[in-house]
């Protein structure tokens, strides 16, 4: 979990600018499926995740940190996953999405009023709704299917695929969204920085190495 590796990171005793440093915090859907699979209430699984996160970066702004970046969970029902689900199990699906979001978005502003700390929110959801609404211009051909159900897909190493599986975005859908990530940053002489870092940390949750807790 999320909470485990902020943990080991701060044993790890790091030394960085807190004036130059740009955090991100990214969490949320894995709780739902694991509240899915355990049959657990989603309004409460939710709130816990919601709580979670906010705690996570009031640690971060304890430990120096004044800017981080926090995506809001983009509409599940629209992947994969979702479109593969029955419409009352997708329409279940876009509710927690919103639900989380708004608390999302509300947790972060109290922080924001009790610390002083700078959160970016990333419209995750707005930037689906883009891609899906115009999809050749960020080249994709193909938006709701998975690239691994199709061997010629991935011969070609996913090419115009949006998702690799049921949830997780390809190589090209990574950086579509490290992109609209840089958008965000306040300080454009060294937003350039996040793409690199922000395509490798998605790269490791899709390969499993960095789970949402």
């Amino acid at each position: 979990g999320m909470s485990a590796q902020v943990g080991q990171f701060f044993l790890a005793a790091p030394t960085f600018n807190p004036n130059s440093t740009l955090f991100m915090v990214w969490g949320g859907p894995n709780d739902l499926f694991l509240g899915l699979a355990l049959g657990a209430d989603l309004a409460v699984v939710g709130e816990a995740a919601v709580g979670n996160l906010a705690s996570i970066v009031g640690g971060l702004f304890v430990a120096g940190a004044k800017t981080v970046l926090v995506p809001l969970m983009p509409d599940l029902a629209l992947t994969p996953l979702g479109r593969s689900s029955s419409p009352a199990d997708a329409a279940a699906l876009s509710l927690f999405t919103a639900g989380f979001n708004a608390g999302l978005t509300a947790a972060m502003a109290q922080i924001e009023a009790q610390t002083g700390i700078n959160v970016i929110l990333a419209d995750t959801t707005a930037y689906l709704s883009q891609v899906l609404a115009n999809p050749g211009f960020y080249g994709f051909t193909n938006t709701t299917e998975q690239c691994i159900e199709s061997v010629q897909a991935l011969l070609t190493n996913c090419q115009g695929y949006l998702f690799t599986d049921e949830i997780h975005p390809t190589t090209l859908g990574h950086r579509v969204l490290a992109a609209s990530f840089i958008g965000l940053v306040p300080e454009p002489g060294t937003a350039w920085l996040l793409l690199p870092l922000a395509a490798g940390a998605l790269a490791a949750r899709r390969r499993g190495v960095s789970r949402q807790c």
